[in-house]
């Protein structure tokens, strides 16, 4: 990447209503801590994101990359001659339709559930 070239971010607006005082308030704190109010906003979006996101969530983005690097693997794999004894198409490893559980994975599932 040159220095020219840099990750474009898509921006949207946002309008709000808030209380005048609660608006003062974070307006002073803003300037006080070298921030515009925009700045500001920004900053106290990305910690309530990074303190409120539970710990089991997963947004769409990662498990796209997750999946597509797991797609990738098996194709590569799937190029080794160790792997190519075994006689399995990585075609069928890739199909979209889902596995039916087999009755120990349906009652380990239901236990995980409890």
């Amino acid at each position: 990447m040159d220095e020219n070239t840099h990750n474009e971010i898509e921006f949207t607006k946002v309008s709000f209503n808030v209380p005048k005082k609660l608006l003062q308030e974070f307006a002073t704190i803003a300037y006080l801590n070298h921030y515009s109010r925009v700045e500001a906003f920004k900053e106290a979006m990305r910690i309530f994101v990074g303190e409120m996101t539970p710990e089991d969530y997963t947004n769409a983005e990662d498990i796209k990359n997750y999946w597509g690097q797991m797609m990738d693997a098996v194709i590569e794999l799937s190029k080794d001659p160790k792997y190519q004894k075994l006689g399995i198409n990585p075609n069928t490893l890739l199909s979209t339709a889902s596995p039916t559980p087999t009755e120990i994975e349906k009652k380990t599932l239901r236990r995980n559930r409890d």
